[in-house]
């Protein structure tokens, strides 16, 4: 079988080589590789694009500024360091000695932060935390339900209590972060607080509440003003005034069959949504469920 030999025509046009890579150095490769290497082989792109393009050798403030655009586009968003979360603290004032509740009973309080723990989040709390938590007056915040036990409500909030606090029998579990409080009696949760952002989860400092995880079916929502929350939720069975000042600045109470609504005021001329309590179903023939109390 012979070869076939294909002759090119003498008239086929020249190609050009405009710019012939040369050869890697280890030493380059590993620079590109290293933290800040991708930056620097964008610089050396965009230059050897330039030069593609007939850019002088040395180029001027124009082209100084090219480069400089690229190196910054080329580094790592991650590349920044972040602090560790302050701990959280436990409510000021409502330790063992010298603080007693409604019954003479001293209160007690177990604040998470004494043996190590930290809450998962930063503060400030400005974005939700948590599990999606819908406020479903008689049945409780999303899956958390009236009844629980302890070990339950941490499990599906997905952390321990931040802070356990003790009075009259009564425990309460409370976390700032997701801005709720779970109130137990005789170890089943009977009562659930939940807390608009930048209401105080202690006395004397921060933090905060933060942002909850949730909302009302009927799109009640924080922040909406008393005339806007009627419209949705209905008439109150009755409006509760609250005299004098307390932590939250709430100035009235407006109580429905199975839950409250708290207004605060927020500013000279701004009163608004800033707490939800729920209270559990009462058996048939029993005695109604007191009020939830007003912070003092």
């Amino acid at each position: 079988m012979k070869d076939a030999v294909v002759q090119l025509s003498s008239a086929a046009p020249r190609v050009r080589v405009l710019d012939r890579p040369g050869p890697v150095k280890a030493a380059g490769a590993r620079a590109a590789s290293a933290p800040g290497g991708r930056a620097v082989a964008g610089i050396q792109a965009a230059a050897s694009a330039l030069r593609r393009a007939g850019t002088p050798a040395r180029p001027g403030r124009a082209g100084l500024l090219v480069l400089l655009c690229l190196g910054v586009l080329a580094c790592r968003s991650g590349d920044v360091s972040e602090s560790t979360p302050a701990p959280a603290v436990g409510a000021a004032g409502n330790t063992a000695a010298g603080n007693t509740g409604a019954g003479g009973a001293a209160a007690r309080t177990v604040n998470k932060s004494n043996d190590g723990y930290r809450p998962r989040a930063a503060e400030p709390w400005h974005i939700p935390v948590g599990p999606k938590l819908a406020i479903a007056p008689g049945k409780g915040f999303g899956p958390i339900r009236f009844g629980a036990r302890l070990d339950t409500i941490e499990r599906l909030i997905g952390e321990p209590c931040e802070e356990k606090r003790e009075e009259a029998g009564k425990l309460t579990c409370r976390y700032s972060a997701q801005a709720v409080d779970f109130v137990l009696d005789n170890g089943a949760l009977t009562e659930m607080r939940a807390h608009r952002l930048g209401r105080p989860f202690k006395t004397g400092g921060k933090p905060d509440y933060g942002i909850f995880n949730g909302s009302f079916e009927n799109g009640l929502a924080f922040g909406m003003v008393p005339t806007a929350a009627r419209e949705l939720a209905g008439a109150p069975k009755s409006v509760r005034p609250v005299s004098g000042d307390n932590p939250y600045h709430t100035v009235e109470v407006h109580e429905y069959d199975s839950y409250s609504l708290e207004f605060d005021r927020v500013t000279p001329d701004s009163v608004v949504l800033g707490g939800v309590v729920l209270r559990a179903p009462v058996a048939p023939g029993a005695p109604p469920a007191p009020p939830a109390t007003t912070p003092s």
